[in-house]
């Protein structure tokens, strides 16, 4: 039979069930992970104030990807998957998709001193010029292939 919680040992639990629930473990997870039943791990939430995500949709991953690892990278993976109470996949896919995130973000946007912006803008500005090569190659009339010809009709 197991012991009544304090109010601090709850209160210590509550706290870290909250994160654990908030950054996107699930009920049925926490309640296997502690030994404690999933209406007790939901009472303790909601005591909690936690805001409940409800049923979540199925994933529909269809794309794979396989990386090759040393035995010492899978097993720090694996240990580090496990301190955060997820799948090898899971934080792998947590943790490769934010990253993702971040490179696309800091390479989507340029940006400039404000010197390097008055400069851009001025080039911006000035009258387009006539580059001859280019007037040349657009006016030539190219011929399409047969399998281009049938893609674009006429």
């Amino acid at each position: 039979m197991r012991r009544r919680l304090g109010d601090e040992a709850r209160g210590r639990l509550a706290a870290e069930l909250k994160r654990r629930y908030e950054v996107g473990e699930s009920i049925r997870s926490l309640a296997a992970s502690t030994g404690r039943s999933y209406g007790f791990i939901h009472r303790i939430l909601r005591e909690s104030g936690v805001v409940f995500r409800g049923k979540q949709p199925l994933d529909r991953r269809t794309d794979r990807l396989e990386v090759r690892t040393t035995e010492e990278e899978a097993g720090l993976i694996r240990e580090a998957a496990a301190l955060e109470h997820k799948t090898v996949s899971a934080f792998v896919m947590e943790t490769v998709a934010s990253r993702a995130r971040e490179v696309v973000a800091e390479h989507r946007d340029l940006v400039l001193s404000p010197h390097a912006f008055e400069r851009f803008y001025a080039e911006l500005d000035k009258p387009a010029e006539s580059v001859p090569e280019l007037v040349e190659l657009f006016g030539r009339r190219r011929r399409l292939s047969a399998r281009a010809s049938r893609s674009f009709p006429e």
